[in-house]
């Protein structure tokens, strides 16, 4: 479904939150999971970690009725702070496979920000990107795999350099890019803006 912004909805509406959030909330939650400043965490450590931190993990035969029609690589149930994931994909996941990793952290950010489909009754052609359910899902995968300040303190400047640093996919690490090009270019302009103002009001 695409909304009248251009935008392709995949998810169900939730409360807004932006990218500044997001990425606030992920290094946070990285924090507590002692991987803050890592390129390449123990995931296997982090699954173990879930558990302390109240999130439930499990693992279900990769046959499963849940699995086995191909729908669902994963799923997450956000009110009972619950994981489910097959046992392919935790086994992956143990391994540092890059799908699998984003996979995880991307139900992880479900549960996080709380995608309980309270807004479900609504017309997905008005749905902006930060108010789809799935966008902010991905947006938290993509900050918890591939951290800001790392790519920032290390001038991490091309597609590539994130993809060696993190050990992502060449999909992964263009889309990471080029928002974050993006980003900087936005800012750059709103920087530039701001001086002329000024100077307009100095004349």
């Amino acid at each position: 479904m695409t909304s009248s912004s251009g935008f392709a909805t995949r998810g169900y509406k939730v409360a807004p939150t932006s990218i500044k959030n997001i990425r606030s909330t992920a290094t946070k939650v990285m924090r507590i999971f002692e991987t803050e400043g890592n390129s390449k965490p123990d995931v296997g450590l982090v699954m173990e970690n879930l558990y302390r931190h109240g999130v439930t993990l499990i693992v279900l035969d990769d046959n499963d009725t849940s699995f086995s029609n191909g729908i669902y690589e994963a799923y997450s149930r956000p009110e009972l702070a619950e994981i489910v994931l097959p046992d392919a994909t935790y086994s992956k996941a143990c391994n540092s496979d890059p799908r699998a990793v984003f996979t995880l952290y991307h139900e992880l950010g479900h549960i996080i920000f709380q995608h309980n489909m309270v807004l479900h009754r609504t017309n997905t052609a008005e749905i902006k990107p930060y108010e789809d359910s799935e966008w902010q899902a991905d947006q938290f995968a993509a900050e918890m795999c591939m951290p800001y300040d790392i790519i920032q303190a290390k001038n991490l400047n091309s597609s590539e350099a994130i993809k060696t640093e993190f050990g992502v996919s060449d999909a992964a690490a263009q889309r990471r890019y080029s928002q974050i090009e993006k980003q900087n270019q936005k800012n750059k302009k709103s920087e530039l803006l701001a001086q002329f103002r000024l100077f307009e009001r100095m004349a």
